[in-house]
Protein backbone atom coordinates (compact mmCIF):
# COMPACT_ATOMS: atom_id res chain seq x y z
CA UNK A 1 0.00 0.00 0.00
CA UNK A 2 1.46 3.75 -1.00
CA UNK A 3 2.05 5.92 1.92
CA UNK A 4 -0.47 8.51 0.05
CA UNK A 5 -3.05 5.32 0.71
CA UNK A 6 -1.99 5.26 4.45
CA UNK A 7 -1.89 9.38 4.35
CA UNK A 8 -6.11 9.24 3.56
CA UNK A 9 -6.48 6.14 5.84
CA UNK A 10 -5.21 8.31 8.67
CA UNK A 11 -6.84 11.66 7.77
CA UNK A 12 -10.57 9.95 7.05
CA UNK A 13 -9.79 8.71 10.95
CA UNK A 14 -8.96 11.75 12.34
CA UNK A 15 -11.16 13.90 10.72
CA UNK A 16 -14.38 11.33 11.29
CA UNK A 17 -14.72 10.39 7.92
CA UNK A 18 -15.07 6.69 9.08
CA UNK A 19 -16.74 4.90 6.64
CA UNK A 20 -14.45 5.38 3.88
CA UNK A 21 -11.76 3.69 6.15
CA UNK A 22 -14.37 0.60 7.19
CA UNK A 23 -14.81 -0.19 3.42
CA UNK A 24 -10.92 -1.01 2.88
CA UNK A 25 -9.97 -4.61 2.41
CA UNK A 26 -8.44 -6.08 6.27
CA UNK A 27 -4.95 -6.36 6.14
CA UNK A 28 -1.72 -5.92 8.55
CA UNK A 29 -1.73 -2.03 7.08
CA UNK A 30 -5.59 -1.58 7.54
CA UNK A 31 -6.78 -3.46 10.10
CA UNK A 32 -5.64 -1.00 13.22
CA UNK A 33 -7.54 2.11 11.82
CA UNK A 34 -10.35 -0.28 9.72
CA UNK A 35 -11.18 -1.48 13.50
CA UNK A 36 -10.91 1.75 15.48
CA UNK A 37 -13.05 3.54 12.66
CA UNK A 38 -16.07 0.83 13.06
CA UNK A 39 -15.18 1.06 16.74
CA UNK A 40 -15.56 4.74 16.69
CA UNK A 41 -18.34 5.41 14.55
CA UNK A 42 -20.40 3.42 16.16
CA UNK A 43 -19.99 5.13 19.16
CA UNK A 44 -19.75 9.03 17.17
CA UNK A 45 -22.70 8.09 14.38
CA UNK A 46 -24.39 5.39 15.78
CA UNK A 47 -24.94 2.01 15.04
CA UNK A 48 -25.66 1.17 11.32
CA UNK A 49 -28.58 -0.85 12.09
CA UNK A 50 -31.15 -0.67 14.95
CA UNK A 51 -30.52 -2.84 18.07
CA UNK A 52 -27.30 -4.06 16.64
CA UNK A 53 -24.02 -4.48 19.79
CA UNK A 54 -20.93 -3.42 18.49
CA UNK A 55 -19.68 -6.63 18.73
CA UNK A 56 -21.94 -8.00 16.23
CA UNK A 57 -21.28 -5.38 13.88
CA UNK A 58 -17.29 -5.64 14.39
CA UNK A 59 -17.52 -9.25 13.86
CA UNK A 60 -19.20 -9.06 10.51
CA UNK A 61 -16.60 -6.74 9.04
CA UNK A 62 -13.05 -8.05 10.84
CA UNK A 63 -11.80 -11.41 11.33
CA UNK A 64 -10.05 -12.05 15.34
CA UNK A 65 -7.13 -13.42 15.76
CA UNK A 66 -4.42 -14.07 18.66
CA UNK A 67 -2.40 -11.67 18.25
CA UNK A 68 -1.71 -8.74 21.24
CA UNK A 69 -3.95 -6.21 18.85
CA UNK A 70 -7.04 -8.20 18.11
CA UNK A 71 -6.88 -9.42 21.74
CA UNK A 72 -7.26 -6.09 22.50
CA UNK A 73 -9.28 -4.59 19.74
CA UNK A 74 -11.60 -7.45 21.40
CA UNK A 75 -11.48 -6.68 24.64
CA UNK A 76 -11.89 -2.66 24.15
CA UNK A 77 -15.42 -3.82 22.14
CA UNK A 78 -16.47 -5.60 25.49
CA UNK A 79 -15.68 -2.42 27.43
CA UNK A 80 -17.98 -0.41 25.00
CA UNK A 81 -21.01 -3.43 25.28
CA UNK A 82 -21.20 -4.09 28.46
CA UNK A 83 -19.53 -1.32 30.83
CA UNK A 84 -16.88 -1.62 33.00
CA UNK A 85 -15.03 -5.21 34.02
CA UNK A 86 -13.05 -6.33 36.84
CA UNK A 87 -9.59 -8.25 35.57
CA UNK A 88 -10.22 -6.68 32.44
CA UNK A 89 -6.14 -7.42 31.72
CA UNK A 90 -5.80 -10.01 33.24
CA UNK A 91 -4.15 -12.11 30.87
CA UNK A 92 -2.15 -9.27 28.99
CA UNK A 93 0.27 -7.06 30.82
CA UNK A 94 2.39 -4.08 29.36
CA UNK A 95 5.51 -5.97 29.54
CA UNK A 96 4.23 -8.47 26.98
CA UNK A 97 3.53 -5.28 24.83
CA UNK A 98 7.10 -4.04 25.28
CA UNK A 99 8.76 -6.93 24.27
CA UNK A 100 6.92 -6.80 20.86
CA UNK A 101 9.78 -6.07 18.61
CA UNK A 102 8.07 -3.70 16.28
CA UNK A 103 7.73 -0.49 17.82
CA UNK A 104 5.04 0.21 15.59
CA UNK A 105 2.90 -2.71 16.79
CA UNK A 106 4.26 -1.55 20.69
CA UNK A 107 2.65 2.46 19.63
CA UNK A 108 -0.58 1.24 18.73
CA UNK A 109 -1.02 -1.58 21.10
CA UNK A 110 -0.20 0.27 24.53
CA UNK A 111 -2.34 3.14 22.70
CA UNK A 112 -5.66 0.84 22.67
CA UNK A 113 -4.33 -0.48 26.23
CA UNK A 114 -4.47 2.69 27.68
CA UNK A 115 -7.51 3.63 25.85
CA UNK A 116 -9.25 0.41 27.63
CA UNK A 117 -8.43 1.50 30.89
CA UNK A 118 -9.55 4.87 30.46
CA UNK A 119 -13.06 3.56 28.95
CA UNK A 120 -13.08 0.99 32.00
CA UNK A 121 -13.46 3.49 34.22
CA UNK A 122 -11.93 1.94 36.80
CA UNK A 123 -8.60 4.70 36.93
CA UNK A 124 -8.78 8.08 37.42
CA UNK A 125 -7.57 10.48 34.60
CA UNK A 126 -4.86 11.47 36.83
CA UNK A 127 -3.56 8.54 37.35
CA UNK A 128 -3.82 7.45 33.79
CA UNK A 129 -1.74 10.58 32.34
CA UNK A 130 1.05 9.55 35.11
CA UNK A 131 1.18 6.01 34.14
CA UNK A 132 1.09 6.84 30.53
CA UNK A 133 3.56 9.75 30.64
CA UNK A 134 5.86 7.69 32.68
CA UNK A 135 6.40 4.82 30.36
CA UNK A 136 6.25 7.70 27.55
CA UNK A 137 9.32 9.42 29.22
CA UNK A 138 11.18 6.03 29.41
CA UNK A 139 10.26 5.07 25.48
CA UNK A 140 11.61 8.11 24.25
CA UNK A 141 14.52 7.94 26.69
CA UNK A 142 15.22 4.89 24.87
CA UNK A 143 14.69 6.33 21.05
CA UNK A 144 17.20 8.95 21.49
CA UNK A 145 19.96 7.07 22.97
CA UNK A 146 19.58 4.58 19.82
CA UNK A 147 20.17 7.39 17.79
CA UNK A 148 17.98 5.64 15.13
CA UNK A 149 17.42 7.43 11.81
CA UNK A 150 14.08 5.99 11.58
CA UNK A 151 10.97 8.01 11.63
CA UNK A 152 9.33 8.43 15.08
CA UNK A 153 7.29 5.37 15.59
CA UNK A 154 5.07 6.39 18.45
CA UNK A 155 2.69 9.43 17.42
CA UNK A 156 -0.55 7.52 18.22
CA UNK A 157 0.12 7.02 22.13
CA UNK A 158 1.99 10.61 21.54
CA UNK A 159 -1.82 11.85 20.33
CA UNK A 160 -3.37 10.17 23.14
CA UNK A 161 -1.31 10.97 25.89
CA UNK A 162 -1.54 15.07 24.64
CA UNK A 163 -5.46 14.51 24.83
CA UNK A 164 -5.01 13.57 28.11
CA UNK A 165 -3.21 16.59 29.11
CA UNK A 166 -5.60 18.97 27.54
CA UNK A 167 -8.28 16.82 28.79
CA UNK A 168 -6.89 17.47 32.76
CA UNK A 169 -6.14 21.49 31.39
CA UNK A 170 -2.53 20.50 31.66
CA UNK A 171 -1.41 22.94 28.71
CA UNK A 172 2.45 23.50 29.68
CA UNK A 173 2.92 19.76 29.41
CA UNK A 174 0.59 19.60 25.81
CA UNK A 175 2.84 22.71 24.94
CA UNK A 176 6.41 20.71 25.16
CA UNK A 177 5.07 17.74 23.82
CA UNK A 178 4.13 19.63 20.37
CA UNK A 179 7.61 21.25 20.67
CA UNK A 180 9.36 17.74 21.09
CA UNK A 181 7.35 16.80 17.99
CA UNK A 182 8.21 19.53 16.02
CA UNK A 183 12.00 19.68 17.15
CA UNK A 184 13.57 16.87 17.91
CA UNK A 185 11.80 13.98 16.04
CA UNK A 186 10.72 13.45 12.27
CA UNK A 187 7.39 12.52 11.67
CA UNK A 188 6.06 10.96 9.03
CA UNK A 189 3.91 12.67 6.75
CA UNK A 190 0.75 10.94 7.65
CA UNK A 191 1.22 11.22 11.06
CA UNK A 192 1.43 15.07 10.91
CA UNK A 193 -2.48 15.14 10.99
CA UNK A 194 -2.54 14.51 14.70
CA UNK A 195 0.22 17.07 15.09
CA UNK A 196 -2.04 19.76 13.59
CA UNK A 197 -4.83 18.25 15.84
CA UNK A 198 -2.68 18.80 18.92
CA UNK A 199 -1.51 22.15 17.90
CA UNK A 200 -5.68 23.06 17.26
CA UNK A 201 -6.18 22.11 21.26
CA UNK A 202 -3.00 23.84 22.49
CA UNK A 203 -4.35 26.95 19.88
CA UNK A 204 -7.94 27.37 20.93
CA UNK A 205 -7.13 27.26 25.09
CA UNK A 206 -4.26 29.46 24.84
CA UNK A 207 -5.24 33.40 24.20
CA UNK A 208 -2.22 33.70 21.75
CA UNK A 209 -3.36 35.18 18.80
CA UNK A 210 -1.01 33.23 16.29
CA UNK A 211 -2.14 30.00 17.86
CA UNK A 212 -5.79 30.85 17.27
CA UNK A 213 -5.44 31.66 13.95
CA UNK A 214 -2.80 28.36 12.80
CA UNK A 215 -6.13 26.28 14.70
CA UNK A 216 -8.64 28.34 11.95
CA UNK A 217 -6.34 27.53 8.50
CA UNK A 218 -5.75 24.58 9.63
CA UNK A 219 -9.90 23.57 10.06
CA UNK A 220 -10.58 25.69 7.12
CA UNK A 221 -8.60 23.36 5.05
CA UNK A 222 -9.98 20.23 6.26
CA UNK A 223 -14.06 21.99 5.46
CA UNK A 224 -12.73 22.68 1.99
CA UNK A 225 -11.30 18.93 1.22
CA UNK A 226 -13.92 17.41 3.10
CA UNK A 227 -17.08 16.04 1.72
CA UNK A 228 -19.02 19.04 2.44
CA UNK A 229 -21.25 16.79 5.10
CA UNK A 230 -18.73 15.84 7.38
CA UNK A 231 -20.35 16.95 10.86
CA UNK A 232 -17.15 16.29 12.81
CA UNK A 233 -15.15 19.17 10.62
CA UNK A 234 -18.21 21.11 11.02
CA UNK A 235 -18.67 20.97 14.32
CA UNK A 236 -14.98 22.14 15.03
CA UNK A 237 -15.96 24.75 12.54
CA UNK A 238 -18.64 26.07 14.65
CA UNK A 239 -16.76 26.14 17.66
CA UNK A 240 -13.61 27.93 16.26
CA UNK A 241 -16.41 30.63 14.29
CA UNK A 242 -17.90 30.92 18.30
CA UNK A 243 -14.96 31.65 20.09
CA UNK A 244 -14.29 34.13 16.96
CA UNK A 245 -17.82 35.52 17.57
CA UNK A 246 -19.02 35.43 13.90
CA UNK A 247 -22.26 34.49 15.14
CA UNK A 248 -23.64 34.56 11.41
CA UNK A 249 -20.94 32.07 9.75
CA UNK A 250 -22.08 29.93 12.63
CA UNK A 251 -25.35 30.15 11.58
CA UNK A 252 -25.48 29.30 8.76
CA UNK A 253 -23.23 25.89 9.32
CA UNK A 254 -25.94 24.70 11.65
CA UNK A 255 -28.64 25.51 9.55
CA UNK A 256 -26.62 23.57 6.45
CA UNK A 257 -26.42 20.41 8.82
CA UNK A 258 -29.88 20.52 10.66
CA UNK A 259 -30.87 20.65 6.90
CA UNK A 260 -29.23 17.24 5.59
CA UNK A 261 -31.12 14.22 5.42
CA UNK A 262 -29.52 11.96 6.70
CA UNK A 263 -28.25 13.33 10.02
CA UNK A 264 -27.55 10.87 12.04
CA UNK A 265 -29.41 11.63 16.11
CA UNK A 266 -27.74 9.13 17.65
CA UNK A 267 -23.62 9.17 18.71
CA UNK A 268 -21.57 11.42 20.63
CA UNK A 269 -21.09 13.35 17.01
CA UNK A 270 -24.99 14.69 17.74
CA UNK A 271 -24.86 15.35 21.35
CA UNK A 272 -22.02 17.76 20.54
CA UNK A 273 -24.03 19.34 17.22
CA UNK A 274 -26.74 19.90 19.95
CA UNK A 275 -23.72 21.88 22.77
CA UNK A 276 -22.87 23.74 19.50
CA UNK A 277 -26.35 24.74 19.08
CA UNK A 278 -26.80 25.87 23.19
CA UNK A 279 -23.87 27.47 22.79
CA UNK A 280 -24.47 29.49 20.02
CA UNK A 281 -28.14 30.40 20.95
CA UNK A 282 -26.60 31.74 24.76
CA UNK A 283 -23.46 33.72 23.08
CA UNK A 284 -26.03 35.59 20.60
CA UNK A 285 -28.53 36.64 23.66
CA UNK A 286 -31.65 36.69 21.69
CA UNK A 287 -33.49 35.67 24.35
CA UNK A 288 -34.22 32.40 22.88
CA UNK A 289 -34.66 30.47 26.43
CA UNK A 290 -37.92 28.57 24.99
CA UNK A 291 -35.03 26.89 22.30
CA UNK A 292 -32.29 26.31 24.68
CA UNK A 293 -34.51 24.54 27.13
CA UNK A 294 -35.73 22.47 24.32
CA UNK A 295 -32.17 22.22 22.81
CA UNK A 296 -30.94 20.96 26.65
CA UNK A 297 -33.85 18.30 26.96
CA UNK A 298 -33.26 16.92 24.07
CA UNK A 299 -29.60 16.56 24.97
CA UNK A 300 -30.57 14.46 28.04
CA UNK A 301 -32.75 12.31 26.05
CA UNK A 302 -29.79 11.45 23.20
CA UNK A 303 -27.67 10.87 26.68
CA UNK A 304 -29.81 8.69 28.40
CA UNK A 305 -30.14 6.80 24.58
CA UNK A 306 -26.38 6.39 24.13
CA UNK A 307 -25.33 5.81 27.73
CA UNK A 308 -23.01 8.91 27.75
CA UNK A 309 -24.78 11.40 30.75
CA UNK A 310 -22.25 10.57 33.15
CA UNK A 311 -19.42 11.42 30.13
CA UNK A 312 -21.31 14.18 28.41
CA UNK A 313 -18.55 17.30 29.30
CA UNK A 314 -22.01 19.66 28.85
CA UNK A 315 -24.09 17.86 31.78
CA UNK A 316 -21.11 17.30 33.81
CA UNK A 317 -20.65 20.69 34.18
CA UNK A 318 -24.21 21.30 34.27
CA UNK A 319 -24.60 19.28 37.13
CA UNK A 320 -21.32 20.58 39.09
CA UNK A 321 -22.84 24.40 38.87
CA UNK A 322 -26.08 22.64 40.39
CA UNK A 323 -24.59 21.05 43.21
CA UNK A 324 -22.98 23.83 43.37
CA UNK A 325 -25.39 26.16 43.84
CA UNK A 326 -27.44 23.73 45.94
CA UNK A 327 -24.79 23.64 48.55
CA UNK A 328 -25.12 27.27 48.82
CA UNK A 329 -28.77 27.61 48.51
CA UNK A 330 -28.60 24.75 51.78
CA UNK A 331 -25.90 27.06 53.84
CA UNK A 332 -27.55 30.72 53.63
CA UNK A 333 -31.27 30.34 52.93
Amino acid sequence: MSSKSIYNIKKNYYTGNYKENIQLDTDDVTVYYKSLSIIDNYINNGPSTESIDLKTEYQQLIISDDSTLSVLLDKYISIIDSGSQEGIFDDIDIKDILSIEDPQIVNYALTLYFKILLRNGTSSLEDIFKSVSQLYKTLIKELLASNNDALYPYMELTFFLGQIAASLKNWDYLQGLIEFLNGKVDIASEDEIMLSFLELIYGVSSLDTQSKENGFYFVEDLVFNSSGNNLFVNLLMINLQLSNKNYEEAEQLINKIKSEEDLSQAGVFYEYFLIAQINYYLQVGTGDKDIIKSLREELNQVCELNGTTDKNPYLIEQKALSESFDTITSKYL
